[in-house]
């Protein structure tokens, strides 16, 4: 297919990210987590919106506690 045509049939997108940064999340895993975000965001065109969604989970004193920080991005 040609760049046009995509371009062309796609309607403007609002999206939200999630990405895991908690514990498990470390090294190799958050690099592939990063190099994807990085890979759907180049995907989008100057249309689209997008949200990246930082989640963490944490154990305090017996109570599983989650974590949510947003990042927005428009120009």
């Amino acid at each position: 297919m040609h760049c046009r045509y995509i371009q062309a049939a796609a309607s403007p997108k609002d999206i939200v990210i999630l990405v895991d940064t908690s514990g498990s999340m470390k090294g190799l895993r958050i690099e592939i987590a990063k190099a994807t975000v990085a890979k759907i965001v180049d995907t989008l065109s100057d249309d689209d919106f997008f949200n990246v969604v930082k989640v963490t989970a944490r154990t305090i004193t017996g109570t599983k506690t989650i974590c949510v920080r947003s990042v927005s991005v428009r120009d």
